[in-house]
């Protein structure tokens, strides 16, 4: 392609996108002038002729013209960005997508998700969880506070021009694809769109494992993909939320069982986290007998433990720190089914605001199977029966020495027990 050919082509009227982003048109002209100089090098050629070329090409007299008009814009036009993971938000922040960052800390797949409360119960609740999760210390009048001020700051998206949702398709992000679709479709004004980004491949990655996998170009990338929230996918959330908050599991079964086609990734991660009640099988969860299995085909680091129950995920959806206290519980249990030995107590690493542990030094640790393990990936004994159990499953409480509710792998459905 000659470079005349290219001056002809950048000169041919289109219009700006929806959301124009000044930065990406500065990238625009740069990679005009690239391809102008490599078709004839001996002609010369600077950035601001590329520009005014540009600047034309999109109906503006002149680059100045444009850019005041695109900034404008983004000026009149403020958007908020909402992920769940600081990784996002810090790659977020440092590519050139337009708009404030808001990380949403919150992880539903642990603790109590209670639907009977009040709203204001229900964030006290779970900042209460996740203080303790966290092994943070604050006195409940504190714990008051903070809960309201990060509710707050989740509800001040109104203020916003345009509100958008980043979310990947494991279990982890459709918690709270649910949880936040149900509320900002109440809490927003008419004035604020609310739109979603939520994608389960990208080019490139022959494993997808999520959003946290992207640098700041291939994140950017994804900007103009996003969709206005209809109705079809509120309503979804809305019912899902409903269910998850649920006492009766049956709910999240009715939802499975139904269309699921508005948030296409929403199905798999419900029935990944059915998945997490025990087992008919030894009352065990899929995560904690992919621990078991991981430790009994010779990982015996931690490292190694974490790659090989990933590698069991089709999409994993667990952080270090889930991982670590699922291990701990099953090392602490009355009659313990992990020995777990190292430089200091386990508990140690399990701590968020302490200094974080060198991934050097997490191999000092070392995992070891009990026999009552063994007895257990055999089918011979119940993790339940043996231990009991205190553990929330959304709106689900089992407690004490059965479980009313039971995974059963073969026919993927719950049992109940009487």
């Amino acid at each position: 392609m000659t470079a005349m050919r290219l001056e002809k082509e950048a000169l041919m009227p289109r219009s700006l996108p929806e959301h124009p982003n000044f930065e990406a048109l500065k990238k625009q002209a740069k990679s005009l002038l690239k391809s102008l100089n490599e078709q004839e090098p001996g002609v010369s050629r600077g950035l601001q002729q590329c520009q005014q070329i540009l600047a034309q090409d999109y109906g503006f007299i002149n680059w100045a013209d444009l850019k005041r008009t695109v900034l404008g814009r983004e000026k009149s036009a403020t958007i908020r960005h909402i992920v769940c993971g600081d990784s996002c938000g810090a790659t977020l922040r440092n590519s050139t997508v337009p708009g404030d960052i808001f990380v949403w800390h919150e992880i539903y797949i642990t603790g109590p998700v209670p639907g009977n409360v009040t709203e204001q119960q229900f964030s006290f609740i779970r900042e209460d969880h996740l203080a303790n999760y966290f092994l943070h210390k604050s006195s409940p009048d504190d714990l008051k506070r903070q809960a309201k001020e990060k509710q707050a700051r989740l509800d001040a998206s109104r203020d916003y021009h345009e509100v958008v949702l980043w979310f990947d398709a494991c279990l982890f992000d459709q918690t709270h694809l649910i949880h936040l679709l149900n509320h900002l479709s109440n809490a927003l004004t008419p004035d604020t769109k609310l739109s979603l980004i939520c994608i389960g491949e990208f080019t490139g990655f022959q494993r997808f494992l999520g959003l946290g996998q992207l640098n700041p170009e291939q994140m950017a990338s994804l900007y103009d993909t996003r969709h206005l929230i209809t109705r079809d996918e509120i309503s979804l959330a809305q019912k899902a939320w409903e269910a998850f908050r649920s006492d009766d599991p049956r709910q999240i079964e009715a939802v499975i069982a139904g269309d699921c086609k508005p948030l296409p990734y929403l199905r798999d991660a419900l029935i990944r986290f059915l998945e997490e009640y025990p087992s008919t099988f030894n009352g065990l969860s899929r995560l904690q007998n992919e621990i078991l299995e991981a430790v009994a085909t010779g990982a015996l680091q931690l490292g190694p433990i974490f790659s090989k129950v990933s590698d069991a995920e089709p999409r994993p959806y667990f952080g270090d720190i889930m991982l670590w206290d699922e291990i701990s519980s099953l090392a602490s249990a009355t009659t313990p089914v992990l020995h777990v030995d190292g430089p200091q107590t386990f508990k140690s690493i399990l701590k968020v605001d302490s200094e974080p542990v060198p991934k050097s030094e997490l191999n000092k640790w070392r995992v070891s199977l009990t026999d009552y393990a063994r007895k257990l990936l055999n089918g011979e004994a119940d993790f339940v029966t043996t231990n009991g159990i205190d553990r929330w499953y959304g709106g689900v409480h089992l407690n004490g020495m059965e479980a009313k509710w039971r995974w059963n792998s073969q026919n993927m459905k719950l049992i109940e027990r009487p």
